[in-house]
């Protein structure tokens, strides 16, 4: 079969560089003055070599301020480097100059921050340190408490309860701060004193909270309930025993509660519909009081349908999702312009593309895993968009990288079939998550499968040459680790039609949320002396992910699933 490849540079593309030059952007200050208040400012440049950036203090100490990112690939493409300055509470003037380093060639940009001129004391001036505030009376279910000091000299606070904790400062003229009191479970009243220490002397404030019930009750009279494929054609009662208010929720769809809250002694309703698939299933029910001092779990597991033959998947069509690499950086203005359009092709083609998000070339959101498919494929230029690894996209206005994307992959769909479907099961414990994987393979050849455990919803850096740098921007489909290797496990189908089972595991980096994880598998068939995607699915972590297929007939796919919605089992 003859492949059509269609292979073009992005818009950054990176042309050879014979040596090294930095030019500063034409409107691009050299020096730079910012007020004690601090503040953040940007630095655009382009380098032909890979470069370096370093912040070299001159006056005032160091860390006083800090900058993203520290280095990039060199190219055509615009850099930009966010530097944010602390406020500055001395009664000093700091300089601090921002070096940029490619190749033997430098460029310098100084900045300088005026000193404090609030209430720092001087020749005629007496010192401030006084608190606002002295004390403060907190009800048994907790809160927060507010002190504000007035000061011109350096100070520290100090709380010693483990009950209380300081949750946020805010600093003008005046400093503010705020301590979160947490509930207090005892029926005796407490105190404490927090401390505030400056100009040789320590001044208290007092925090007093009332006591809590004498005792909480709350139990029910179920911790499990099983129930068969068919539902409940009546609503299992559970009892309630308790003397505070409660709530009860559950978390699936098919197990519904009714009434979804209480007061002392009581009753709710459990309802459950029917299981259609061919895997048990289970749901929590928690019943909690509304302080969430005490939460009480029921398990509800439920019978699959009845399973079918072992090889009745070899008569079924599998339903199939192209897969999209769209290779990203967050130093990247022009790759949310790529990401819009994909967005707008996964709409236009609705449970026909799975997309992920590839960072490399010095992202602040690379991954060991991300960086070696980066690699993997050769790319030098972002945004670069892959389609089922034999498509190639450049980047161009919204509306045409659009209408790019849904062409590869109608061309896909008209030069393959499908002849690969998979389903799975992953659980969580702890930071690690378990992966037990089957692929439904139709035909003999040589086949690789790549398993990610990718992120949806992650709010950080992106630069944006259309709209603006933002830090709040929300990632999707971030690459965190892979289960295989991610240029895809080699195996072999020699004997027709084959059931291929596979168990991985992996160990999440710390600060991904579990709650926003995904599964994504994708199998790519060797066609003359390359390999290409031939199905593509995903699945939250910790469900059921069944094989997708046409007639309906059994299993339950999980199409239509974007990034942060619910997946039915």
């Amino acid at each position: 079969m003859i492949m059509t490849l269609l292979l073009v540079f992005g818009c950054e593309g990176l042309q050879p560089a014979q040596e090294a030059v930095i030019t500063l952007d034409s409107e691009q200050k050299t020096e730079i003055s910012l007020s004690s208040d601090g503040g953040a400012f940007d630095v655009s440049f382009t380098s032909a070599l890979d470069w370096t950036a370093e912040i070299v203090y001159m006056s005032g100490g160091e860390g006083w301020a800090s900058m993203n990112p520290t280095s990039g690939k060199g190219g055509y493409s615009i850099a930009r480097l966010k530097i944010n300055v602390q406020k500055n509470s001395g009664s000093d003037p700091r300089s601090a100059k921002v070096v940029i380093t490619s190749g033997t060639k430098t460029a310098v940009i100084t900045f300088k921050q005026e000193e404090h001129k609030g209430l720092l004391p001087g020749p005629d001036q007496d010192l401030v340190f006084r608190l606002t505030e002295k004390r403060a009376e907190v009800p048994a279910e907790g809160g927060t408490v507010k002190v504000t000091v007035e000061y011109n000299v350096d100070y520290k606070c100090e709380v010693t309860a483990d009950w209380i904790r300081e949750i946020e400062s805010k600093s003008y003229d005046q400093k503010t701060h705020v301590f979160e009191v947490l509930p207090n479970e005892s029926e005796n009243p407490r105190n404490t004193t927090i401390s505030f220490c400056g100009n040789g002397t320590c001044i208290p404030f007092m925090v007093e909270q009332a006591g809590g019930v004498t005792e909480y009750r709350l139990e029910v009279d179920a911790k499990t309930i099983s129930v068969e494929a068919a539902g409940t054609a009546s609503p299992i009662k559970v009892n309630v025993t308790s003397n505070v208010q409660w709530n009860v929720a559950s978390d699936a769809e098919w197990c519904t509660v009714d009434p979804s809250s209480g007061v002392n002694d009581g009753s709710f309703n459990v309802s459950i519909s029917e299981n259609t698939s061919y895997e048990p299933r289970m749901a929590k029910v928690n019943v909690s009081s509304s302080d969430g001092h005490i939460c009480r779990e029921i398990a509800v597991i439920q019978a699959p349908e009845a399973s079918v033959a072992d090889d009745s998947w070899q008569n079924e069509e599998f339903i199939h999702k192209s897969l999209a690499l769209r290779f990203t950086a967050d130093w990247c203005g022009y790759c949310p312009q790529m990401a819009t359009a994909l967005k707008n092709a996964q709409k236009e083609l609705p449970d026909r593309v799975e997309a992920i998000s590839v960072h490399g070339g010095g992202s602040g959101l690379a991954s060991e895993a991300s960086n070696a498919l980066t690699n993997h494929y050769g790319i030098n230029s972002f945004p670069t968009g892959l389609v089922d690894g034999w498509i190639w996209l450049q980047n161009y206005d919204i509306a045409t990288t659009t209408q790019n994307f849904v062409n590869a992959v109608k061309n896909t769909e008209s030069n393959y079939d499908v002849v690969t479907g998979s389903s799975w099961k992953s659980t969580v414990s702890g930071n690690q998550i378990m992966l037990n994987l089957s692929l439904y393979i139709k035909e003999t050849g040589s086949y690789k499968v790549t398993a990610l455990a990718v992120e949806d919803g992650v709010v950080s850096y992106q630069a944006d040459n259309n709209a603006g740098s933002s830090d709040s921007y929300v990632h999707d489909a971030i690459i965190r680790e892979s289960f295989t290797d991610v240029t895809g496990d080699l195996f072999t189908v020699s004997a027709g039609a084959e059931q291929k089972d596979f168990s991985y595991s992996v160990n999440l980096p710390s600060g991904c949320n579990v709650e926003n994880m995904r599964v994504v598998v994708y199998v790519q068939k060797k066609v003359s002396d390359s390999f290409v995607v031939d199905n593509a699915a995903s699945a939250k972590v910790g469900v059921v992910k069944h094989l997708s297929v046409k007639s309906g007939n059994w299993g339950s796919g999980n199409e239509g699933v974007v990034p942060g919605d619910d997946i039915n089992l």
